[in-house]
């Protein structure tokens, strides 16, 4: 109700359609969540956040190429940010794109090195070629 009480007060607030976007990705809502998430992304196509959630509806979807193309814009838009880093090369190991997975786990040795999860994806990585 908050999100959509300002949202009426204020047509552009693109984190309170961010908010509303999430809480209809939440509960599974996916439809609400695109139309809410992507209205949000025209307003500011470059916040990485949105396209994190974006990221997420897709994967939540399924649509494991949609996700990584949504996870590698927030990576590409913060790249040092090591939880973006972590969905984007999440999200290219499963989909099977090496060379987005290699460019993220570069990226996370550089922002985050002491990150456990490093390893875990160098050795799915190596599977997978």
């Amino acid at each position: 109700k908050r999100y959509i009480e300002v949202i009426s007060h204020n047509p552009k607030h693109v984190e309170a359609y961010e908010g509303l976007g999430n809480l209809y990705v939440m509960t599974r809502q996916f439809e609400q969540a695109n139309e809410t998430l992507s209205f949000a992304l025209r307003l500011d196509p470059g916040n990485a956040s949105i396209h994190m959630s974006m990221g997420e509806l897709e994967r939540g979807k399924g649509n494991v190429k949609a996700s990584l193309e949504h996870f590698r814009q927030a990576a590409t838009i913060r790249p040092k940010n090591p939880k973006y880093l972590d969905a984007y090369v999440e999200a290219a190991l499963v989909a099977k794109v090496p060379e987005d997975a290699k460019r993220g786990i570069a990226l996370l040795k550089e922002v985050n090195p002491e990150n456990q999860k490093i390893s875990e994806f160098e050795e799915r990585l190596h599977a997978t070629v």
